[in-house]
């Protein structure tokens, strides 16, 4: 995907050696994941700050960078895109990279401090009684259909990880989406790009 598209929904403060037309083939937030003609976003955590792997990513093939810190080093050929927070654009670059895959189907969020997981099933479960094919986003397990996909020991999964998850539920026929949303989940903006047709609490 051309960079210029899938930065167009971002709020950017500021954009350093711009290559609309760099051709982008992968996104991530780990640097151990970049492959040549990756966009690296980097990510402030509570144990590290991605802004540190910048360098590393860029020699493993990184071709843009997201970042929302001020930088001391900005290398040629490589374009540096300024937000005001990184993890938020997260969510947003991950739904254009999959073609906002939660629009083709109809995704309800489930959050609040108990029943979150026995309502997503209950709900799976009425649904697929009347023909319809369900995925599923939660604790125990994510699920298309009945097949059982790793969710990296996360309730809900990072914003990248869940536009993934829901882009190939898309492809292998979901209508419907089941998902637990945990309030730490919300905080760190991992639903963020997630079209919601339906709230419980």
């Amino acid at each position: 995907m051309k960079l210029e598209k899938l930065i167009s929904e971002l709020k950017i403060i500021d954009i350093r050696n711009n290559q609309p037309e760099c051709d982008i083939k992968k996104i991530c937030y780990n640097s151990r994941e970049v492959v040549p003609g990756s966009l690296f976003v980097a990510i402030p955590g509570y144990v590290t700050d991605g802004h540190q792997y910048i360098g590393k990513a860029i020699s493993q093939g990184a071709v843009a960078v997201v970042h929302q810190d001020d930088l001391t080093d900005y290398q040629t050929g490589v374009s540096y895109i300024k937000v005001a927070d990184s993890r938020h654009a997260l969510g947003l670059l991950g739904s254009c990279f999959y073609g906002k895959p939660s629009a083709s189907m109809v995704v309800t969020g489930i959050t609040g401090t108990n029943g979150k997981t026995s309502l997503t099933y209950m709900l799976k479960h009425i649904f697929e009684t009347e023909g319809k094919k369900c995925g599923l986003i939660g604790t125990i397990h994510n699920l298309i259909g009945d097949q059982v996909v790793d969710n990296r020991g996360r309730t809900t999964p990072e914003s990248l990880e869940v536009q993934e998850i829901i882009n190939e539920m898309k492809e292998r026929g979901c209508s419907h989406l089941f998902m637990e949303v945990s309030s730490h989940g919300l905080a760190l903006d991992r639903v963020n790009g997630v079209e919601f047709d339906y709230g419980i609490f």
